[in-house]
């Protein structure tokens, strides 16, 4: 991370590094061009930021840009998904690279409108929740220092860690509304057809049917025999696309940012972050830190 440091010696660890890192990554993975990357960073917070105005703006914007890079794919192919994309399009053509017998890609390609959509949903959601996870696991482990020297004295626990962070403090508190399609009684709560339901992941996460002292954050806490011991990242066919790179980037920034700055602390009250004691659900839209000698 490069020293961003006030004349306090402060940094602002969600603008510096918890949001340009996975930023980064995932234009890197997708294929938008480095000097473009300021500009999806914006899009991102006013599309997120749930101002009608906003939207209006940054929605039509990014299609435009989408489809430019679609367009600069199609000339120059690169590594990648963009290209890959535009290269399963033209394999699964029913008639070479150009399509169906009426010049028409097959049922089986994706339609330019697909892989706009695919490259705003990959690109939007694969940095997102990531810079979040990032900011919120940095103040819970600076707010925790016996969890935080445990990791400072033994790295392999950064795998660990970074599920338990997930679990703890993840991104995103709870799914989307589901609507009941018949009655039904669920733990003995009655719900009617059409009657609406909010899942709150954090919830899941901390039940006590399924985690020991659920409240409390565990670096060491052994996981279930299931895949996962949380519901971070969904369930089942709404399990998150980018599970395995969000846990890569975790770990290596969560890695690296303690190895470059060992003297790391918080420059602000917790209870002015967020409120509450615990970040669960709450997205910082700022972390000041010190971070010591280097």
């Amino acid at each position: 991370m490069p020293d961003h440091r006030d004349e306090f010696g402060v940094v602002d660890l969600v603008e510096h590094f918890a949001y340009p890192l996975p930023v980064a990554v995932i234009c890197e993975l997708v294929g938008v061009p480095e000097p473009d990357r300021h500009l999806w960073s914006d899009w991102s917070r006013n599309l997120t930021a749930g101002h009608t105005e906003r939207l209006r703006t940054a929605t039509p914007a990014l299609v435009r840009h989408v489809r430019e890079l679609i367009d600069r794919r199609r000339a120059e192919p690169g590594s990648d998904l963009i290209s890959g994309m535009l290269q399963a399009r033209d394999d699964s053509a029913d008639i070479g690279p150009n399509g169906g017998p009426d010049g028409s890609p097959s049922n089986a390609a994706m339609s330019e409108d697909e892989m706009v959509s695919m490259t705003l949903i990959l690109v939007l959601a694969g940095h997102e929740t990531t810079a979040h996870l990032i900011a919120n696991g940095t103040l819970a482990l600076l707010t925790h220092p016996d969890q935080l020297a445990l990791l400072r004295q033994d790295r392999t626990l950064l795998p660990h860690a970074v599920e338990e962070l997930l679990r703890w403090c993840g991104p995103v508190p709870s799914a989307r509304l589901r609507y009941a399609d018949r009655d039904l009684v669920l733990r003995g709560v009655h719900i009617r057809r059409g009657q609406a339901v909010h899942p709150h992941l954090d919830a899941a996460n901390l039940d006590l049917r399924h985690h020991d002292r659920a409240e409390r954050l565990d670096l060491t806490r052994k996981r279930a025999a299931q895949a996962d011991h949380h519901l971070s990242f969904g369930y089942g066919i709404h399990f998150c696309l980018g599970a395995a790179l969000a846990r890569l980037e975790a770990a290596i920034a969560f890695g690296r940012l303690l190895n470059r700055y060992p003297g790391l602390s918080l420059a602000a009250d917790p209870g002015t972050l967020i409120p509450g004691d615990r970040p669960v659900g709450w997205e910082l839209n700022h972390l000041p830190l010190h971070l010591g000698r280097v």
